[in-house]
């Protein structure tokens, strides 16, 4: 049996296998995020057993949602309960201990413990203090932007931008944190990256050049050629993402200035919120994209959906409108540039 710890804020998790497979891919997905430790605050043991069915035991008591759009029927039992999904995997809950059986090892299965590790460990923290939000977000010198809106707004897009090095030819070297999810501290403003995978549409693809590199006319030019360019086909690690851009990882920072994005109007400079209604409504607006697709079905600490909002102190929240055009995104890093250097430099 293989095994491994994984930390997050003093909590952690003993992740055992019978495919080594899946340790080696939670350590590649999970770190430099979630940190291997020692076995010390262990909330959870979970254990994988590959090329093993197992008939689930007790009372049904109905279905659930699980994952994405995946359900799975429960069963209650002395100490515990099971939960059987459309592929026949079983979830065996008992104490502290989550027993995995997976019929047979596909990419899937293989990838599922490091997904259950990071929603646990994340779920785990601290509920009066800790709250997550849709966005994207970089780091200088350990202070942060993020950057949310909703869906195709632009969060990666102004990611890649301010990572990269090759549009502006610019010497400023931001550090990545998040493409999707980013917790913050609501009594300090620390922010936690999230090892979530990277997405990218072509479009965003297209405009930065570190990126642009990774297109292949065989695999992407009939979403190119037909300019299908919300398309997301692109997947990569975060370790993948970053080298792209030569950059590092920062998991933490200090949140300094969140930037609201409109790409549905011309270029426009920041507009800093001075409303609190308003203010309001765009922290809500951060809250309510945030993907609700990791139900708390082990019912391990508060998911996202589960928390209570509360809103942050001592952020400067700004608006800016933008189009997708090579002009307004050079722009709109230079403008940025120019806005933080009192902040950030």
């Amino acid at each position: 049996m293989y095994n491994c710890i994984f930390c997050l804020e003093n909590n952690c998790i003993q992740l055992k296998s019978t495919e080594e497979s899946a340790i080696k891919w939670a350590k590649e997905v999970l770190t430099p995020y979630i940190k291997i430790g020692k076995a010390e605050n262990v909330i959870l043991s979970i254990e994988c057993i590959y090329g093993k069915k197992e008939k689930p035991v007790g009372e049904f008591v109905g279905k659930e949602s699980i994952f994405l759009n995946k359900t799975g029927k429960r069963y209650k039992n002395p100490g515990g309960f099971d939960i059987v999904n459309e592929e026949e995997t079983l979830y065996r809950m008992l104490d502290d201990k989550l027993t995995i059986y997976f019929p047979c090892l596909t990419e899937d299965t293989m990838r599922e413990p490091s997904r259950l590790c990071r929603e646990i460990l994340y779920n785990s923290l601290n509920v009066s203090e800790w709250q997550e939000i849709h966005a994207s977000a970089v780091s200088y010198r350990n202070q942060g932007i993020a950057f949310v809106g909703n869906k195709g707004a632009g969060k990666s897009i102004f990611l890649s931008l301010m990572l990269s090095k090759s549009i502006d030819h610019t010497d400023t070297r931001f550090n990545y944190v998040t493409n999707d999810r980013l917790w913050i501290n609501s009594k300090n403003n620390r922010i936690l990256g999230s090892p979530m995978p990277v997405l990218l549409g072509y479009g965003t693809m297209m405009k930065i050049p570190e990126l642009n590199g990774q297109l292949s006319m065989f695999r992407d030019g009939y979403y190119i050629l037909n300019h299908l360019l919300k398309e997301k086909k692109h997947e990569y690690t975060v370790n993948e993402f970053a080298k792209f851009f030569d950059t590092k990882i920062e998991t933490e920072a200090r949140l300094k200035a969140i930037i609201v994005l409109d790409s549905t109007k011309e270029m426009t400079m920041p507009r800093l919120v001075e409303n609190d209604e308003i203010e309001k409504k765009y922290i809500d607006l951060a809250r309510n994209t945030s993907h609700s697709t990791y139900p708390n079905w082990l019912q391990i600490g508060k998911s996202p959906d589960e928390r209570e909002k509360t809103y942050l102190k001592n952020i400067s929240i700004y608006t800016m409108g933008f189009d997708f055009s090579e002009q307004s995104i050079i722009k709109s890093k230079r403008v940025l540039l120019e806005m933080f250097s009192d902040i950030l430099f």
